[in-house]
């Protein structure tokens, strides 16, 4: 069990779908979360098709900006508790895992961990998940793209690791958490 989160920037773009095809593909996650997918509910459930997913639930673009998407392997994996244009928040049920939350966010980070008592996890290969400008003189990378547990999901997890995918169509790495116990 895994899960994929990515700043998408468009399903517009055929090499970002085919980039995400192979993602899926060669990492296998059981979640995947998108943002700014540009797109509307009738495209996303092409690519939920096109990636064999049986979930998905869809927070609509405003205008030309936002939008995002959770999908999810198995239909009754997934239980949608809140969402707004800046988060989607679920109850996991999984069996021989049990049942735990899942947040994706993408606005108000830095308020949401300290309030809700969550942990930053370390991220595994190139420490940087977006960039601008690359090549340039005013090249930037910066980390913007991460997960949070908290205390009881680490102690559950404690071989759990984070990792950037990099070699992305858009200006963010996609990320994949696997969750491990001993």
């Amino acid at each position: 069990m895994s899960s994929l989160s990515w700043n998408y920037q468009g399903l517009g773009f055929p090499w970002n779908v085919r980039f995400l095809e192979d993602v899926v593909r060669q990492e296998r996650p059981t979640f995947i979360f998108l943002c700014e997918t540009l797109s509307r509910k009738s495209k996303l459930e092409y690519i939920r098709n096109k990636l064999g997913f049986e979930g998905l639930f869809v927070v609509d673009p405003r205008g030309r900006s936002e939008g995002l998407a959770m999908l999810w392997k198995d239909q009754d994996q997934i239980r949608i508790h809140s969402f707004s244009h800046y988060h989607i928040d679920v109850d996991v049920e999984m069996d021989g895992l049990g049942s735990w939350h899942l947040t994706a966010l993408v606005d108000g980070f830095k308020d949401a961990l300290s309030d809700a008592g969550l942990i930053d996890m370390d991220i595994f290969g190139h420490q940087y998940t977006w960039k601008y400008s690359r090549g340039k003189s005013d090249w930037v990378e910066v980390r913007l793209d991460r997960a949070v547990v908290t205390e009881k999901w680490l102690n559950e997890y404690p071989m759990a690791k984070l990792y950037n995918l990099e070699g992305s169509t858009s200006d963010h790495s996609p990320i994949i958490l696997v969750p491990k116990k001993i």
